[in-house]
This record gives C-alpha cells, structure tokens and sequence, in this order.
C-alpha cells in the first residue's frame, strides 16, 4: 500500500490525536504539514512531529498558495 502523504488542519485536541496515530504508523502516512491560528500549537505540534517551519501555516488558504 501506497503511503498516504497528510497535512492536519486545526492541530488542537482532535487533530493532535489523529497525528499521533499516524506518526506512529509511519509505514502508512507521513505528516508533511499543518495549519492551526494558534502559534504556540504550531510551534508545539512542529517539534512533536518533527516538522520544519516552512511546512507549518497559520490558516489552510496559506498551504493552497503552495506548490504541491
């Protein structure tokens, strides 16, 4: 099976449990980026799951104007 490439929006409570079941099936999905309003859940999310700030954004218009 093919790994499925994921961006969270909103990393609040929700959002962080599902990240965290994926992070811990690498084989099956791979968290490349998230949005969420609030920067300390971005700041906190982005070390959680090893991510690099570029790929973190405040809104999900912002991950649209990126290329895929």
């Amino acid at each position: 099976m093919k790994k499925l490439r994921v961006i969270i929006v909103d990393a609040g409570n929700r959002g962080d449990r599902y990240a965290g079941l994926m992070y811990n099936t690498p084989d099956k999905y791979e968290i490349v980026g998230m949005a969420d309003p609030i920067e300390a859940v971005r700041t906190s999310f982005r070390e959680n799951y090893g991510l690099e700030e570029a790929c973190c954004f405040s809104t999900w218009e912002d991950i649209l104007e990126k290329p895929r």
